[in-house]
């Protein structure tokens, strides 16, 4: 369990870099809700999106990292 921290830090920074790249990208236009007409568009609705699953995914396993530790405490 104790490499669980480390992992879990890494996601969040590569998520935060992802979500960086994806505001960087975008500018003030919109990205989501309408269609797509340029492909800097599309790779900022990317990055942004990738960002986002990385950092849910990562608290995931994160909760799932404590939830595993106290089962394995109890028994």
């Amino acid at each position: 369990m104790d490499i669980s921290i480390p992992i879990f830090i890494v996601l969040i920074v590569a998520g935060v870099i992802s979500l960086l790249i994806g505001f960087n990208i975008k500018g003030k236009g919109k990205v989501f809700g309408q269609k797509l007409e340029t492909s800097k568009q599309t790779w900022a609705r990317f990055w942004i999106t990738c960002g986002w699953v990385i950092i849910v995914l990562s608290a995931v396993y994160f909760i799932f990292a404590i939830v595993l530790r106290l089962y394995m405490h109890l028994y």
